[in-house]
């Protein structure tokens, strides 16, 4: 019972000091803001494109999700060592591709 007691006092405090110190408030501010993006990014997913430039928009669009080249081939990479060609591997191979010509556009104009 004394460890029941000592836990359900714990949790009142990091309740109370969640409230005053604000974190509370921003937890769930970033659950509201992560599920209006997960909404919208899972809309744009389900989207297709009828075009070459619906994908490159597409793709400008989920640029975001993958700022970093090398990160996305080092887990591309991984995918493929652990579970080879037959899972995800191409489509995130051709999305790796599609960002790398979204950035050069972009450079270019």
């Amino acid at each position: 019972m004394e460890i029941l007691r000592a836990w359900t006092d714990w949790k009142k405090a990091v309740g109370t000091e969640g409230e005053r110190s604000g974190i509370a408030a921003a937890n769930v501010a970033y659950r509201v803001v992560a599920d209006k993006f997960e909404g919208i990014a899972g809309a744009l997913a389900k989207t297709p494109a009828a075009t070459i430039e619906g994908v490159l928009a597409k793709t400008r669009a989920f640029l975001s999700l993958f700022p970093d080249d090398d990160a996305m081939a080092n887990n591309i990479r991984d995918e493929l060592r652990e579970f080879g060609p037959d899972e995800d591997v191409a489509p995130i191979s051709l999305a790796r591709d599609l960002i790398r010509l979204v950035k050069s556009e972009g450079a270019a104009q």
